[in-house]
């Protein structure tokens, strides 16, 4: 673990963009990886982009799928 790419949350959220707040609120729903010291949140760059890296996984299977017809779209 690199300390040096140490985001506070003001970064973090930045860096993911979003407001502070959203970060603050969301962060344990969505499983975003933060370090808490005394009061504060700690944020690592490489565990962020792997964390974005996860959540892209997650609806990559329906890239390849092909367009649902709706029942009212029936060829002449």
């Amino acid at each position: 673990m690199d300390f040096t790419e140490r985001m506070d949350s003001a970064a973090a959220a930045s860096y993911l963009g979003h407001s502070r707040h959203w970060l603050m609120v969301n962060q344990a729903r969505l499983g975003i990886p933060s370090y808490r010291v005394g009061k504060r949140y700690f944020f690592l760059k490489s565990e962020l982009d792997a964390w974005l890296l996860e959540q892209r996984t997650v609806h990559s299977n329906r890239v390849n799928q092909p367009l649902a017809r709706s029942p009212l779209h029936i060829a002449l």
